[in-house]
C-alpha cells in the first residue's frame, strides 16, 4: 500500500486531514486527538508510541473503551498493551500512549492498522469513533557501509521538502544509477512494494543476447565497477487522491541475496477540482405545499470537499423559506452527494387569484470551506399556482361579514343598553378552617361593570338539605362602596373585594350563594355559589395505644410477701396484678376516661373504673401518667390478681360529646397462669439414712432378694408429678416403700423424677453394683472399742504403704470424703499398731444398709484425724453380726465384723 502523507503547501487535503476533521465535527460528546494523526514511518527495531487524548464533552461521566483492532495484524501483536479503558468524567480528559516495539527483523513494509474509540454504554450512538492510518517499517540503520557493496542513486534527487510533481494520468520518468563497485559480475533487479504493479514500469537497458536479435531483459547485468541506468515510469491512476507519496523502490542483488538497498521517492500529486452539479427537479407547481428540488453532487476530483449551500431568491423581496438537508456537505474523491430542497411560499396574499401561476426563480450558490474552486450557481424555477375559485367565494363572505361586523360594532357603541353587572369570580380564601382556630369563613369576589351594580346578597346555607346556616347579608351600592366593605373592596375596572369575614364559625358544610341587583329595573342581574366549604370540628381524643404491660403473668400464692422483680405487682406489693399502658392523642378534648376489665366470656371482673381529666390528671394516675403531646400512662395497677384470661376496654369520653362514648379500643388477651409452687427433693433416704449417689453390695444369686426401705420427700403441689423409676412409677409427693433388691451380680439403678406443670424436671438417682464375693474372706480381727477407718497411703505410723491396686468398679465424685460407717476401708490395721485408747462419747456414724439390720455394740471410737483420701463407695453388708467383745488388749484376736468388711474388689485378702 502507499504511505500517504499530507502537504503542507498544498490546498488539497488528504484522507486522513478528511478522517480528522470529521471526527472533530460530527463526534458531539467525544473529542479524539491522535498523535500522529496520519501515516508515518520508523526504523526497525525501534519504539513506536502512538498517543491518544480523549475529551469527554458529553453531559455525563463514561468508561472509554481505545484498543489497535485485531484487523492490524502485526502491529497489534507487536504492542504489548494493545486495550486500554479510560474512565472520565464530563468535560475532562485523559490519554492512552500504545508502545509498539517493531523487531530488528520486521519485513521493511508499510503496515495499516486501525484504532478504535469505543463507549457502548454511555455515547452508543456517537461510538465507536475508527481512526485508520498507515505505518511504514524502515530498513534498521546500518552503522557502515562496505566499500564492495553495490549502490544506486535515483535521477532526479527528491526530498520532503522538494517532492517531484505528478499530474494524475499523466507519466513521471525516473532514471535510476546502478553502481557495481564488487569484483564480479552482479545482476539487479528493481522493486517497489508500496505500489501496485499497474502504477509503474520498469526499463531495464537493451543488450545482444544473439547476432542480429535484441531483446529486453528483466534485469540490470554489471561489470566489476561499471555503472548501468533503469529507466522507472510511474504512471497515477486518474482517481487517486491529491497529496504527499513516498514509494520506496529496493533494489536486489542476485551475488549479495541478503543485502538489501532501499530508496525513497518523493511525490506530490497534483489536485484536482472538478463538482458536477445538478439540479433534478421532483415537485415544482405547488399551491399550500413546499416544493421539492434534488440537488447532485458529483466530486470528479482527486480531493475531499466540503461544500456549504445557500440559496438566493430572484425577487428584491424573498416570498419562499428554502431549507436544505444537509446544508453542507462532504464528498469524497469519486463521489456524488445528494441534498434535498424544500421551497415553501409564505406570503399568501402574494398568491395570484387567477392565471396560471406565478412563476419563482431562485439560485443555488456554492462555496468551500477552504477557498477551494467552486462550480457557478443553479437556476430553479417554483410555479406557485393561483388559487382554486372557492378562495374567491370565501374573499367575497369575509367582505359582507366585515361590513356586518362594522354595522354591529356601530350599534354595540351608539346604540346598545347598558351591560349589567356580572360575577366574575367568588371563593372562600380557604376551603377548610377548623373550628380550633376561631375563625370565621372569609370570601372573595370579582365583580365586571360595577357602574351598574345596585345591591349584593350572600347567605349561607347547608350543601345538603339548603338550609340557611349563615344569616343573609345585604350591601347597598348605590351610593358607592358601603362602609362596611371600604377596608375590604377595591372600585377599578371590576370590584374587586378581598377576605370579606362571615359570621359562620360553627363546625359543618357550607356553600355562600351571592345574588347582584343591577340599577336599572332592580332585577337580580347574576348569581352564583361557592363550593363545598368545611369548617372542621374540633379534633376529637384519638385512642393510639391500650395493651398491658405483658401478655402473660403469673400468679403469686396467697400469703407471700415477697414478690418475684419479673412479676408485675397490684397494689400493697402482694399477689400478681395485671398493670396497662395507654397512649391518646388530643388529650386537651378528653373529658373522662373508663376502663373495665372482662373475662373472655364476658363476666365483668374489674367493674367499671372512672378518671376524669377536667382538672387534668387525676391524683390515682398522678404517678403513672404524663401530660405531654399526648397523655401517656404507663404501669397502672388493676385489682386483677386471679389466673384466667382477661380483656380490657378503655372508653374515651371527649367534652363536646355531651358525655356519650364515641370512641372505644380493647386489649388483646391477656393471661394470668396459676400459681406453681417451686419444686425441689427435700429427701431422699434409703433405709433411713440419706441416699448416696452409690452402693456396692456383696451378690449371691443362690439368695433370695433384699429389702430395702425407701423413702422421699419432695416440695411441689398438686400438680406436680413424682414419680419413682424403674418401679413403681407414680407415687405421692411424700412416701416410703419396700425396694427389693436382686442377688444377680450386676447394676441396678433407682430414679426420684420430679416433673412439674410447665415441664420443669428434678431428678435423683441411687445406684446399686452388685460383686461376687470374695473366694478367700480374710479374717478380720475384733478390736475392742476402735472403729476402723481409712488409712492413708503412708499407714498410721507414717510408714509408705504399697499403692492399692487399681479398682474395676468406678466411684461417684459426690462420695468421695463422705465419713461413714458403711464405707469399706482401703487396709484394715494391725491390731499391734492400734493405741489403746479411752472410750469417749462420739457421734454414732451412719448405719449401714442391710437387709436385715441388726444393732451395732460398738458405743465408742477413738477420735481419729481425717486423712484426705477418696473414699469408697459404701459396702451393702449381709446379716451383720453385733461385736460382743471390748477389750482393748492387743494380744486378744479380735472376732470378725462383717459390718466392717471391705469389699473384695478393693482390699488384699493377704492383711492379717
Amino acid at each position: 500500500m502507499v504511505q500517504q502523507i499530507p502537504s503542507n503547501n498544498s490546498p488539497a487535503l488528504s484522507l486522513n486531514d478528511a478522517f480528522k476533521q470529521e471526527i472533530s465535527t460530527s463526534t458531539k460528546p467525544l473529542a479524539v486527538i491522535v498523535n500522529p494523526s496520519e501515516s508515518t514511518s520508523a526504523f526497525a527495531g525501534e519504539i513506536f508510541e502512538l498517543r491518544v487524548t480523549v475529551t469527554n464533552q458529553g453531559n455525563q461521566g463514561a468508561i472509554i473503551n481505545i484498543y489497535i483492532d485485531e484487523s492490524s495484524g502485526l502491529l497489534r501483536q507487536w504492542c504489548s498493551s494493545p486495550y486500554e479503558s479510560l474512565a472520565l468524567a464530563n468535560h475532562s480528559s485523559a490519554e492512552v500512549t500504545f508502545r509498539l516495539a517493531i523487531p530488528m527483523n520486521a519485513t521493511p513494509n508499510t503496515y495499516k492498522y486501525l484504532l478504535v474509540i469505543d463507549a457502548p454504554q454511555h455515547y452508543p450512538e456517537d461510538t465507536p469513533i475508527r481512526h485508520e492510518a498507515q505505518l511504514q517499517v524502515l530498513p534498521p540503520v546500518q552503522s557502515a557501509v562496505r566499500v564492495n557493496d553495490p549502490t544506486f542513486a535515483i535521477l532526479p534527487a527528491t526530498s520532503a521538502i522538494q517532492p517531484a510533481a505528478i499530474q494524475p494520468g499523466h507519466p513521471l520518468d525516473i532514471t535510476i544509477v546502478v553502481y557495481n563497485r564488487s569484483d564480479r559480475v552482479d545482476r539487479f533487479r528493481l522493486t517497489s512494494p508500496d505500489l501496485p504493479s499497474n502504477w509503474f514500469t520498469i526499463t531495464y537497458p537493451e543488450g545482444l543476447v544473439e547476432e542480429g536479435l535484441v531483446t529486453e531483459r528483466e534485469s540490470l547485468a554489471l561489470n566489476p565497477g561499471a555503472k548501468g541506468h533503469v529507466q522507472l515510469r510511474l504512471l497515477f491512476p486518474l482517481n487517486i487522491k491529491a497529496g504527499n507519496y513516498t514509494p520506496a523502490f529496493r533494489l536486489s542483488s542476485v551475488n549479495h541475496l541478503d543485502l538489501v538497498l532501499m530508496d525513497v521517492v518523493y511525490l506530490q500529486v497534483n489536485p484536482i477540482y472538478k463538482l458536477m452539479p445538478e439540479l433534478q427537479t421532483m415537485i415544482a407547481k405547488v399551491g399550500q405545499e413546499a416544493g421539492w428540488f434534488r440537488l447532485l453532487l458529483a466530486n470528479s476530483g482527486n480531493t475531499l470537499r466540503e461544500i456549504n449551500l445557500s440559496l438566493l431568491e430572484g425577487t428584491e423581496k424573498p416570498i419562499c423559506t428554502y431549507s436544505f438537508s444537509p446544508e453542507e456537505v462532504r464528498i469524497g474523491s469519486q463521489a456524488t452527494s445528494q441534498i434535498d430542497l424544500r421551497v415553501k411560499p409564505n406570503k399568501w396574499w402574494r398568491r395570484p387569484w387567477f392565471g396560471k401561476g406565478l412563476p419563482i426563480q431562485f439560485y443555488v450558490e456554492f462555496a468551500d470551506t477552504y477557498k477551494l474552486p467552486v462550480p457557478e450557481r443553479l437556476e430553479g424555477t417554483l410555479i406557485w399556482e393561483a388559487r382554486p375559485l372557492w378562495h374567491l367565494i370565501l374573499l367575497l363572505l369575509t367582505g359582507a361579514g366585515a361590513i356586518t361586523s362594522l354595522i354591529f360594532l356601530i350599534w354595540w357603541f351608539l346604540f346598545r343598553p347598558p351591560t349589567p353587572p356580572k360575577i366574575a369570580e367568588f371563593t372562600s380564601i380557604s376551603s377548610l378552617y377548623q373550628e380550633a382556630t376561631g375563625d370565621a369563613i372569609s370570601l372573595s369576589w370579582q365583580i365586571r361593570n360595577p357602574q351598574q351594580l345596585q345591591a349584593i346578597k350572600i347567605v349561607g346555607i347547608s350543601p345538603e338539605s339548603g338550609i340557611a346556616l349563615s344569616s343573609a347579608v345585604f350591601y347597598d351600592f348605590n351610593q358607592g362602596i358601603p362602609r362596611e366593605l371600604q377596608d375590604f373592596c377595591r372600585l377599578e375596572r371590576v370590584l374587586n373585594c378581598q377576605n370579606v369575614r362571615t359570621d359562620a364559625q360553627q363546625a359543618g358544610n357550607y356553600v355562600f350563594q351571592m345574588e347582584i341587583f343591577a340599577k336599572k329595573g332592580e332585577q337580580l342581574a347574576d348569581s352564583q355559589k361557592t363550593s363545598t366549604i368545611k369548617i372542621g370540628a374540633l379534633a376529637l381524643p384519638k385512642i393510639v395505644e391500650f395493651s398491658s404491660t405483658k401478655p402473660i403473668y403469673q400468679e403469686i400464692a396467697s400469703g407471700l410477701d415477697t414478690i418475684s422483680p419479673n412479676i408485675s405487682t397490684g397494689e400493697g406489693g402482694r399477689g400478681a396484678s395485671i398493670a396497662l399502658n395507654w397512649q391518646i392523642a388530643n388529650p386537651e378534648q378528653l373529658q373522662e376516661l373508663k376502663i373495665v376489665g372482662r373475662q373472655v366470656d364476658g363476666t365483668v371482673i374489674a367493674p367499671l373504673k372512672t378518671y376524669n381529666f377536667l382538672n387534668g390528671i387525676p391524683s390515682e394516675l398522678s404517678l403513672y401518667c404524663a401530660w405531654e403531646t399526648n397523655l401517656i400512662c404507663r404501669k397502672v395497677p388493676t385489682k386483677v390478681r386471679k389466673a384466667g384470661d382477661y380483656i380490657f376496654e378503655v372508653f374515651v369520653v371527649p367534652k363536646q360529646a355531651n358525655n356519650q362514648v364515641t370512641i372505644s379500643q380493647k386489649t388483646e388477651n391477656i393471661r394470668i397462669n396459676s400459681y406453681q409452687a417451686p419444686l425441689r427433693i427435700l429427701e431422699l433416704a434409703v433405709n433411713g439414712q440419706e441416699a448416696l449417689p452409690k452402693y456396692i453390695l456383696q451378690g449371691n444369686p443362690l439368695s433370695p432378694a433384699r429389702n430395702l426401705v425407701i423413702s422421699w420427700k419432695v416440695a411441689g403441689d398438686k400438680n406436680t408429678k413424682v414419680e419413682l423409676l424403674p418401679s413403681p412409677g407414680t407415687v405421692s409427693l411424700e412416701g416410703a416403700i419396700s425396694y427389693p433388691i436382686s442377688q444377680q451380680v450386676g447394676s441396678e439403678t433407682i430414679t426420684l423424677l420430679v416433673t412439674g406443670i410447665n415441664g420443669q424436671r428434678l431428678s435423683r438417682t441411687v445406684t446399686i453394683e452388685k460383686v461376687s464375693p470374695p473366694v478367700n474372706s480374710p479374717s478380720k480381727p475384733d478390736v475392742k472399742g476402735v472403729l476402723p477407718r481409712p488409712l492413708s497411703p503412708q499407714g498410721t505410723d507414717s510408714k509408705k504403704l504399697p499403692a492399692p491396686k487399681p479398682r474395676n468398679l468406678p466411684i461417684a465424685p459426690g462420695e468421695a470424703g463422705k465419713n461413714s460407717s458403711i464405707f469399706a476401708p482401703a487396709a484394715p490395721p494391725s491390731p499391734s499398731s492400734l493405741p489403746s485408747l479411752p472410750k469417749r462419747n462420739i457421734p454414732t456414724p451412719p448405719p449401714l444398709i442391710q437387709s436385715n439390720p441388726q444393732p451395732n455394740n460398738l458405743s465408742s471410737s477413738p477420735s481419729l484425724p481425717k486423712l484426705n483420701i477418696p473414699t469408697p463407695p459404701p459396702l451393702i453388708q449381709d446379716n451383720p453380726q453385733p461385736n460382743s467383745q471390748s477389750s482393748s488388749d492387743p494380744s486378744t484376736t479380735p472376732s470378725p465384723t462383717p459390718s466392717l468388711q471391705p469389699s473384695p474388689m478393693e482390699v488384699s485378702p493377704q492383711f492379717d
